[in-house]
């Protein structure tokens, strides 16, 4: 709920991690989404490599926007629309 629970830049902030990822997607995988057991800890690094490269970021600012995508994967497993959580099953950090 833009405006009531996030700010419309955090919910900007989350569709660019989103559109991002899934322009990576398309890219390296030839596929507009993958499913939360395709997600690994090797996907996450080239998606960070990819940003560095493609799109000109920075280390840390890659790191954020993939804790973005940690956010809103962690928010759907507690909401049981994931029936795994991706993070507690890899150690992934960001």
């Amino acid at each position: 709920m833009v405006g009531v629970s996030i700010t419309k830049n955090t919910y900007l902030r989350y569709k660019r991690a989103r559109n991002y990822f899934a322009s990576y997607l398309l890219l390296t995988q030839k596929k507009k989404d993958i499913t939360a057991e395709e997600l690994n800890h090797f996907i996450l690094d080239d998606f960070i490599d990819y940003l560095k490269k493609e799109k000109s970021y920075t280390h840390n600012s890659s790191l954020k926007l993939v804790q973005h995508i940690k956010t809103i994967s962690e928010y759907c497993y507690k909401k049981g629309l994931l029936s795994i959580d991706f993070y507690e099953r890899t150690n992934f950090k960001s």
